[in-house]
């Protein structure tokens, strides 16, 4: 919930953005890759920074802190990747982003 919730801070729409856009596609890419990186790294950090206060006050439960900070990971990962996934399915490579995609959705299970 904490992890789906701070997806809207990080991404900032950017992704949707460059879809739709359709001159500079790669001068958008690289300022979304960045905004969404930088963005990443500050909703990442403040997420593991509050860990404990999000544990204790939402889920009452100590082991959550733990899971949060790991969850971080994530957070950067989808960071990264984003503009990447965006320019696939701007592409319509939909078959590639199946096997991108594919992997973590087994790991997940």
């Amino acid at each position: 919930m904490v992890i789906a919730l701070s997806q809207i801070f990080w991404e900032a729409g950017m992704s949707k953005a460059l879809i739709q856009r359709q001159a500079d596609i790669e001068d958008a890419g690289n300022a979304a890759f960045w905004i969404n990186v930088g963005m990443g790294l500050l909703v990442a950090g403040a997420i593991y920074l509050v860990a404990g206060t999000v544990a204790n006050t939402f889920f009452h439960d100590p082991r959550v802190v733990l899971v949060l900070r790991v969850m971080t990971i994530q957070v950067l990962l989808g960071a990264v990747s984003a503009v990447h996934t965006a320019l696939l399915q701007k592409e319509m490579k939909f078959n590639r982003l199946f096997w991108v995609r594919f992997p973590p959705w087994v790991c997940q299970a």
